[in-house]
């Protein structure tokens, strides 16, 4: 299994910085810019580049709709072992990132679970009034 990062900008290199920070590099992830000056058909070559080996792939795109997201949509037509997504987070990629090598289901099942990590880790810090008791004890550091 591999994951196609893909964004408009440097959207994939800030990716790459964030995950090889917290992880080190994973081979299975692969990076894909979607810079001012690039084609459509610059894309969609880097993409079919990517599928060539005929190994599952999800494209893990910015942005709903966005080039990247369409040309990955196009690339993988007709492809059952090619899923794109839009919109996840970098905690639902690192958590999956490290099952990659070994994911033994398929690249939507890859896709759907990409989605729910990412909204179950999509949360607000919400401040909290708490009121301590005078017999609390708190000398175990708990």
């Amino acid at each position: 299994m591999k994951i196609v990062v893909t964004g408009h900008g440097e959207f994939a290199a800030g990716i790459k910085s964030t995950v090889e920070l917290l992880l080190g590099p994973i081979e299975e992830i692969k990076y894909v810019n979607f810079t001012a000056g690039t084609t459509e058909s610059e894309l969609d070559s880097k993409f079919k580049a990517i599928l060539a080996d005929g190994g599952k792939t999800v494209f893990f795109c910015d942005l709903f709709g966005g080039t990247p997201f369409k040309r990955s949509v196009v690339v993988s037509d007709g492809n059952s072992n090619a899923a794109v997504v839009a919109g996840c987070n970098i905690g639902a990629l690192i958590e999956v990132g490290i099952q990659l090598k070994t994911y033994p289901s398929s690249a939507a099942d890859m896709a759907a679970q990409l989605i729910e990590l990412s909204k179950a880790g999509t949360r607000s810090f919400v401040k909290q009034d708490i009121t301590l008791q005078p017999d609390d004890d708190f000398s175990d550091g708990i």
